[in-house]
């Protein structure tokens, strides 16, 4: 379990490209061009196992079959990195901007939720 933790602190720099298509419907497929795509959507992937047991067992069958998920994966990722390093910076001229990734995480979290229990288990 102490390789679980470890590789979530391992965190890449964030990009939000992928939290801003989500937000708008627009799901934004894996980048073959950005390695670290993969990393981000595998970190997304374990910290929403951690964070929503609930569907634990679904999300471990849907991973990397899904596009869709992957990419959620790694817009999560982006946000949850974004959001703690605000967390960390917090002044309050970045108050907006930390309940904005608040309100983000959740909803991609929502989205993931909707996703698991909308999909039939193979």
């Amino acid at each position: 379990m102490p390789k679980l933790f470890e590789f979530l602190n391992d965190f890449s720099a964030p990009t939000i490209a992928s939290v801003v298509a989500c937000q708008r419907g627009e799901v934004q497929m894996p980048n073959d061009d950005d390695p670290d795509a993969k990393d981000r959507a595998r970190r997304g992937l374990l910290r929403l196992m951690l964070k929503l047991p609930v569907v634990r067992d679904r999300l471990r069958m849907f991973a990397g079959t899904s596009p869709a998920l992957e990419a959620l994966c790694e817009a999560y990722e982006d946000a949850i990195v974004t959001l703690a390093r605000l967390q960390r910076e917090s002044s309050q001229a970045d108050d907006g901007l930390l309940q904005e990734y608040i309100v983000v995480c959740r909803e991609i979290e929502g989205e993931v939720v909707e996703y698991c229990l909308s999909r039939t288990i193979p």
